[in-house]
């Protein structure tokens, strides 16, 4: 009888063991690229538009992301922006306080919590864009 006891205790605790493993969340960490696509700028109101794309392997870590565009010739904070659903993003600034020059767009981390599983969203730094069709 002790014996029964002893051997249904030790199932149960390794059942214990193996059910508390797999409750653990799965992490997944995902890599994140933030690309600036080009420019438009329109005439009679100086207003400078770039845009770009958040591209990552899962859809979640593509939309609604913060992009912040840096014009980093003379280091200025040119505009922030969340992406799209499609990781669209676009900044629009009044061109005459950003000079033209190269432009960097970044993009931050993000943590994606579920149920059973977490996704982290690495943040990225676009390549250098040059910037020269301002007035």
């Amino acid at each position: 009888m002790r014996r029964a006891a002893v051997v249904g205790l030790a199932a149960l605790v390794s059942l214990c063991v193996v059910g508390a493993a797999d409750a653990r969340k799965q992490r997944l960490k995902v890599h994140t690229e933030v690309s600036i696509g080009g420019l438009s700028y329109v005439v009679p109101s100086d207003t400078v538009t770039l845009f770009g794309e958040v591209d990552a392997g899962r859809p979640k870590c593509e939309r609604n992301r913060r992009v912040e565009l840096f014009q980093i010739t003379e280091d200025l904070f040119a505009g922030s922006v969340r992406s799209g659903r499609g990781g669209y993003w676009e900044v629009s600034f009044i061109g005459k306080p950003i000079p033209p020059g190269w432009f960097e767009a970044t993009v931050t981390k993000r943590k994606i919590v579920k149920k059973h599983k977490v996704v982290r969203c690495r943040a990225d730094i676009s390549p250098p864009f040059f910037g020269t069709t301002f007035p």
